[in-house]
């Protein structure tokens, strides 16, 4: 044991070792793994020394703790400090003993290495050194030539060697200070970067002391030299662990919470600045239908975009399951602009392995000073695109006071959609589709309406983008397609004339595993037949998971089920898919046929779609139709349905079995 110069080591609260090492007089670290889980007392070869373990227990009392001890005829010199868990509870110490015994034949070296081991604050990496001032020569030892980067060959420096590694901005700082503390002839402790030739960066402190002769002249300079570059990579690591979030790597919320107070904080002369948040719409389908690891490559992809965007000053957050946020300094650029470069990431494809998903967002955006100095900001731009999302639409909206009011009763109706099936609050009402040829009516669309108990009658446009955020959409589909299957089957039998109803289901349920049992139960339930449903999607379902969407669709056509697309024209702009899939029937979207007595637009788009389901075979059936005008128009193009205020508005399930008894359909006036 007397061959030991340096002990490092680490106990827990018990006084076992966790972590044991030694330097010996060659200045060479070795590890000591055999010893850990055993007492402290065994790297001294003291097992029952009471002294030692007394000494050992108080040290747990104090911060930190400095104590001598006689062992086997060895004097040590032990300086502990307590070591503390995150809730600040004792969990061990981490001690540096010195064995003063080792150069007891040599009082000055005794006391210069005494004052190096004083200067010792951590159990880091350690490489101890002397300077032969006189010479101007190092030993180079094993630890200073890993720590340095020093070749093999190499075995004394002089100063201006190790000088030439420290990083060029610290050198004279280092220099510096080392000549202060020759000055004042107290110890030094200085922390610098060297750079290896590779270009590795590594941090260093030297903790020193000088020594001088009888006439005042310093003749050695000693000391120990700590790497913490691995201690400082993981504070690194964990600082930026705890402002950031886990999957994509963007900032958390708190922390960027944190930037828009700083922000506003340095903002000179309230420089503006717009805090932009947005959801992606539909999010849950990706997950439902392509799966969760697909729902996370997509955010990642997302947050990889907004990196690359990313321009000094600007901050992106992911502060929520599928919800962004951005701070952007708009400097001479204005806020549709600074937004704009934004939106125009998502509008090229994601892929998921080899699957495209297609990804739109609805953004809100405020604007400091103008709507709020602090994190205000980011509440109101919640609000804002809270409100768009309510709306059913995407886009961009900048905050106002009046959203507040408007959010809050969306997450009012949110919250009752959670007792609306159970309480049968949910009810199906039916509009006529009439024969464009015949005028008699040939089917309707089932609507859903929801009965709120002090709101009255809300439309599905209100509720449904709530049921959507809440995860309820399956839920509501499922409740839909058993109530349209029993109202079918009673519609059907109440009259000789072929009929065929609409049912609206949401691309989650459609591409859902859950929807084919689903089907079939109610269909079996209500002896439902097939041919007399239209299943009715939209655009977006068939483009969600081509794949799983080509399966069900022909699925369901080959038990006879009519499959429709609904407003047609106002999603991917794209017509591949009328071919790809089976599809029977079109319906043009009521936006198109309102305009066609006002615009040129609106009649060219209506007769291209006609145009092009001729070519294919594909019925087409015109939603909105109000007027007498619109009709003759459409008829003449060749439209095969009609629907719309003129035909009748939505019914309850008992009226429009009364009207389907009648010969011909009663026109609105």
């Amino acid at each position: 044991m007397n061959e030991q110069y340096v002990l490092l080591w680490d106990c827990d609260s018990a006084l076992r070792l966790t972590w044991a090492a030694e330097v010996c007089g060659s200045g060479v670290l070795s590890r000591r793994d055999d010893l850990i889980g055993k007492p402290v007392a065994n790297f001294f070869g003291a097992d029952n020394d009471l002294a030692l373990l007394r000494d050992l227990r108080t040290s747990l009392l104090h911060a930190s703790h400095e104590f001598e001890s006689d062992i086997d005829g060895a004097l040590y010199q032990h300086h502990v400090r307590v070591l503390r868990n995150e809730r600040g509870e004792i969990t061990g110490i981490a001690g540096t003993s010195f064995n003063a015994t080792f150069l007891a034949d040599n009082a000055r070296a005794t006391d210069e290495a005494r004052r190096a081991l004083t200067l010792t604050e951590s159990i880091e990496p350690i490489a101890t050194f002397s300077l032969d001032m006189e010479n101007d020569l190092s030993i180079v030892t094993p630890a200073l030539r890993a720590f340095w980067g020093i070749p093999d060959g190499v075995v004394h420096m002089s100063l201006d060697d190790f000088l030439a590694r420290i990083h060029p901005d610290d050198r004279a700082r280092v220099i510096q200070e080392r000549a202060t503390a020759l000055h004042t002839r107290e110890p030094y402790h200085i922390e610098y970067r060297t750079l290896g030739t590779d270009g590795t960066i590594r941090h260093l402190r030297t903790d020193g002391q000088f020594f001088y002769d009888a006439q005042g002249r310093a003749v050695r300079n000693v000391g120990a030299v700590l790497d913490f570059t691995d201690r400082l990579n993981a504070q690194s690591t964990l600082a930026h662990a705890l402002g950031h979030d886990r999957l994509t790597g963007l900032l958390d919320r708190a922390a960027f919470i944190g930037r828009i107070r700083d922000a506003a904080r340095g903002a000179s002369d309230g420089e503006p600045f717009a805090v932009v948040v947005f959801g992606i719409d539909r999010f849950r389908s990706i997950n439902e239908v392509v799966g969760e690891s697909a729902g996370d490559l997509v955010l990642c992809a997302i947050a990889e975009r907004l990196i690359a965007i990313e321009r000094i000053g600007d901050s992106f957050a992911r502060i929520g399951g599928d919800e962004f946020a951005g701070l952007l300094r708009l400097g001479s650029s204005d806020m549709e602009e600074a937004v704009a470069r934004v939106r125009a990431l998502l509008r090229a494809p994601i892929n998921v392995g080899e699957q495209p998903v297609e990804v739109t967002a609805t953004f809100g955006v405020s604007l400091f000073p103008d709507d709020g100095k602090d994190d205000a900001l980011l509440i109101e731009a919640s609000l804002a695109m809270s409100w768009l999302k309510g709306r059913g639409a995407g886009g961009v909206q900048r905050y106002g006071p009046e959203m507040t009011r408007a959010v809050t009763e969306r997450h009012r109706l949110r919250s009752g959609l959670r007792d609306a099936i159970d309480l049968e609050q949910f009810e199906l009402v039916y509009q006529p589709i009439v024969d464009a040829k015949t005028q008699r009516i040939s089917g309707a669309e089932a609507l859903i309406r929801w009965n709120h108990p002090s709101l009255g009658i809300v439309p599905p446009n209100a509720f449904l983008p709530a049921a959507e955020d809440a995860g309820l959409m399956q839920d509501i589909d499922a409740w839909v397609l058993h109530r349209a299957c029993k109202d079918i089957a009673d519609i059907v039998r109440c009259t000789r004339d072929a009929m065929r109803v609409n049912v609206n289901i949401s691309a989650y349920f459609l591409l859902s595993p859950t929807f084919k049992n689903v089907f079939e139960d109610a269909l079996r339930a209500n002896d439902t037949p097939t041919d007399a449903i239209a299943m009715e999607i939209t655009e977006q379902s068939v483009l969600t998971d081509q794949a799983q969407a080509l399966a069900v669709l022909t699925w369901l056509r080959q038990r006879g089920v009519t499959i429709a697309i609904d407003d047609f024209g106002t999603g991917y702009n794209t017509l591949s898919y009328l071919n790809a899939y089976p599809i029977d029937e079109i319906k043009i979207d009521r936006s198109f046929v309102s305009d066609i007595e006002r615009y040129p637009y609106s009649r060219s788009v209506c007769s291209g779609i006609l145009a092009l389901a001729a070519e294919l075979g594909v019925r087409v059936v015109a939603e909105g139709v109000e007027t007498a005008a619109q009709e003759a128009f459409l008829s003449s193009l060749g439209c095969h349905k009609l629907q719309g205020f003129r035909y009748g508005r939505p019914m309850p399930k008992a009226e429009f079995m009364r009207l389907i008894r009648a010969p011909l359909v009663q026109r609105a006036s």
